[in-house]
């Protein structure tokens, strides 16, 4: 498997929920970004994880860390609290 992502999902406040506390989070690997962006949107759906418990995941390509996926599945090279804020096109990964 070429990538790997640390996905976590965190209490989301909203609902009355600790959002500095994990609730679950997973180790995902794939061999395309496609295949990757499914296999998130799966664990998403399996753990009931929305956008107010997402955290950005680390992605990584081989052992070298390529940036952070958003909740949408957008790869960003750098974590989107950055003031600059780059996306990585799909080619690269």
């Amino acid at each position: 498997m070429r990538l790997t992502i640390a996905v976590t999902a965190y209490g989301n406040i909203d609902h009355g929920q600790n959002p500095e506390k994990p609730i679950c989070g997973a180790w995902l690997k794939a061999d395309t970004i496609e295949e990757m962006r499914a296999k998130v949107r799966k664990w998403q759906y399996d753990e009931n994880v929305g956008a107010g418990n997402w955290a950005p995941a680390p992605l990584w390509l081989g052992d070298k860390r390529v940036g952070y996926m958003s909740y949408n599945g957008k790869v960003w090279k750098n974590k989107l609290s950055k003031s600059k804020v780059i996306e990585v096109p799909d080619w690269k990964l």
